[in-house]
């Protein structure tokens, strides 16, 4: 084998090597894109049932100021009473040596002054940043006109120890608007 035939095998590894990396990083990153500006709703879909349909509810403002914490908008399956959405932070803000320690927990608060806050999350690791979709059961919304929905920073997390959570961020939304 000539040494031209070697020079152009180690490009077409080396092309094929970045490649590879190209497409298997970007896939988490195309995956947050597409939840971030709503082409895809943020649903758990094993939790999904094909007679509930999704109920839109738009959130204005995204952002959550203090802990730099932004959301999508949300979507509730009233059959089977369920509030989806997500939400995305700066990895290099919120990184943990801890492996799967959630970062939030958030709770929902009706006008009827009900709190749900059994939280479930997937997350989705990113480049720059960590998106988590999130579920939260038990979401009674009949009759609502508002919702509080309030993001607690979580501090630690350890096996046998409650949580330690900072204080709480609010986000109040309107349901009257619902699509």
């Amino acid at each position: 084998m000539s040494s031209k035939q070697k020079w152009v095998i180690a490009v077409v590894a080396i092309f094929l090597v970045v490649v590879y990396l190209y497409f298997n990083i970007n896939k988490a990153n195309w995956d947050i894109f597409l939840y971030k500006h709503g082409y895809k709703q943020p649903i758990m879909w094993d939790s999904y049932n094909e007679k509930d349909e999704p109920v839109h509810i738009k959130i204005e403002n995204r952002q959550f100021e203090k802990t730099s914490v932004q959301m999508t908008d949300l979507y509730y399956l009233p059959n089977l009473k369920r509030l989806h959405f997500g939400i995305w932070f700066d990895k290099s803000i919120y990184s943990s040596t801890e492996s799967n320690s959630p970062k939030f927990h958030i709770e929902i608060v009706n006008d009827k002054g009900e709190t749900f806050d059994k939280n479930a999350y997937v997350e989705e690791i990113g480049t720059f940043e960590i998106f988590q979709l999130r579920e939260i059961e038990g979401v009674d919304l009949k009759g609502c006109r508002e919702i509080k929905i309030m993001l607690y920073p979580v501090y630690s997390v350890k096996p046998g120890s409650p949580m330690k959570m900072g204080e709480p961020e609010e986000k109040v939304t309107s349901l009257e608007n619902i699509e």
